[in-house]
């Protein structure tokens, strides 16, 4: 039940979550999904027009992807690929809509991230079954090994995400081989992060997208919108924001509204090097811890934190032995995983850096 939501918006979340019916279990869905069921390294092959969808904005070919399955043939299919590209407001620090397109001379990625497409038919018995829409961070830059270390890091933060949040999408590590059809550019094999789509998400999860902006963060979900407020301070992200569907999706799920955050790379554990803040923020730096969620009593900070805790050493085990992850980046995030662990947990730290630095209700 909210309890500021009024109006427009709670009209239209409650014809949506009409729709719903009973959410499922994450873990039994996550578990019965051969692609984002599994933890390990899926290896795939990517044939397609690289050229094309390299050097023109908003391109659209056509491909196959591949995998070998173990025992058996491996298993082949067509698909469409797409990029998806997004601009950049330098002065203030964030990026504009997916649909504006850089010009070549502007692009933050030499290697675009992709959007690919399936026929439901076709991948029908493969580990790609159920999914049409997959979104593929890439690894930016072909000659630069760290660029490709924020798609490692990225699998982890949605991976951590799914460990202390119900309202998450689902990620996996994959290592792809990109090869282009007609022979122009040198094959390359890099790491990047299969992202569920949305859509299929909300879904998953007997829910709705609610595609609206002006929702107060106050009227959504306290115990979900307190997990993922930590959430990005735990990775010292700014660059989120509910009202605007900034990095957000809102599910709808019975007369409730709930933040699902995604697209990290302009995190301070990630550190990329254009990265900066919003010009309107108390900080200069990605790096500079800044919890942006909104003030509220204490007792709506317990549920969350309880689960931060109790998932505390399988976080951290899974960074310490994550495959693709290189040892100084993993020692940095351990590092900062550890520095937010250690303010949450101490009165004072939590009362400097999330109680006086949480956002005052102005409305």
């Amino acid at each position: 039940m909210f309890l500021h939501l009024h109006g427009r918006a709670a009209f239209i979340i409650a014809a949506v979550s009409f729709l719903a019916g009973p959410r499922l279990a994450t873990a039994q869905s996550a578990n019965s999904d051969p692609l984002f069921g599994a933890d390990t390294v899926l290896h795939l092959q990517l044939v397609t027009d690289l050229k094309k969808l390299i050097d023109d904005n908003n391109a659209e070919r056509n491909g196959e992807i591949s995998y070998a399955r173990a025992g058996q043939d491996s298993v082949t299919f067509r698909l469409k690929v797409f990029t998806d590209r997004r601009d950049v407001n330098a002065r203030a620090g964030m990026r504009t809509a997916p649909t504006v397109y850089l010009q070549q001379s502007d692009k933050i990625c030499e290697f675009p991230p992709l959007r690919l497409e399936l026929d439901d038919g076709k991948s029908a018995g493969t580990v790609f079954e159920d999914h049409t829409i997959l979104q593929l961070i890439t690894h930016c830059e072909v000659d630069d090994q760290a660029a490709e270390q924020w798609a490692v890091q990225q699998y982890l933060m949605y991976r951590t995400l799914e460990m202390v949040s119900d309202w998450s999408l689902h990620a996996r590590l994959v290592r792809v081989t990109y090869v282009d059809e007609k022979g122009k550019r040198d094959p390359v094999t890099k790491y990047a992060t299969l992202i569920e789509d949305p859509d299929h998400m909300a879904a998953r999860l007997d829910g709705q997208i609610l595609e609206m902006q002006g929702l107060h963060p106050l009227d959504i979900d306290a115990e979900s919108m307190v997990t993922m407020a930590l959430f990005q301070f735990m990775n010292l992200n700014t660059d989120w924001g509910v009202s605007g569907l900034h990095n957000i999706k809102i599910v709808a799920y019975r007369n409730v509204a709930y933040p699902v955050p995604y697209d990290f790379l302009w995190s301070g554990v990630i550190d990329a090097p254009y990265a900066k803040p919003h010009d309107t923020l108390p900080i200069r730096d990605v790096r500079d811890p800044l919890y942006r969620g909104f003030c509220r009593p204490d007792y709506e900070f317990t549920g969350p934190l309880a689960r931060f805790n109790e998932q505390k050493e399988a976080i951290l085990r899974m960074v310490r032995t994550q495959e693709g992850l290189d040892p100084g980046v993993r020692d940095r995030l351990l590092s900062d995983y550890e520095t937010f662990y250690a303010t949450v947990n101490d009165r004072d730290g939590m009362q400097d850096e999330i109680m006086e630095k949480c956002r005052e209700d102005s409305r």
